[in-house]
């Protein structure tokens, strides 16, 4: 199947528990001491996540998902918590995003997202903060 961005790249289930047809993970940094900081990235991943949904393009946030949630109600505040809840969705994702956003190269949470897309074969693209549709670089 192709993506619905550019139809050129093809999109391919990495595993056979998949059950959704095509859903990208958004990845980014979110952490940081400073929660206005942590409310701009998650408003950021908001504005990505509208762009993909003008285009069609399915995807998820966890840091959109979880934020308003979480956020100065003691939930989700370890990073075990994130992880296991992210990486359960990650496995379902056809495609892993990254949006680089300050400081995702450098994000525990980011790495480990794309250490786990690269382990279980699922394609990784990157995109500019600045929220274009268009990647930077793809891995498969």
């Amino acid at each position: 199947m192709k993506c619905r961005i550019c139809r050129i790249c093809r999109i391919t289930p990495a595993t056979n528990i998949r059950q959704w047809g095509n859903m990208i993970y958004l990845a980014g940094p979110y952490s940081h001491p400073d929660h206005l900081v942590m409310d701009d990235r998650a408003h950021q991943h908001s504005r990505f996540l509208l762009l993909c949904d003008g285009l069609g393009v399915d995807a998820y946030s966890p840091i959109v998902h979880w934020h308003p949630v979480s956020h100065g109600r003691g939930l989700l505040d370890t990073p075990e918590a994130w992880r296991r809840r992210s990486l359960a969705m990650l496995r379902l994702a056809s495609d892993l995003w990254v949006l680089m956003l300050p400081g995702w190269e450098t994000s525990k949470g980011t790495q480990i997202e794309i250490r786990e897309a690269g382990r279980i074969g699922i394609k990784r693209s990157y995109f500019d903060a600045e929220g274009s549709l268009w990647p930077i670089r793809q891995q498969n």
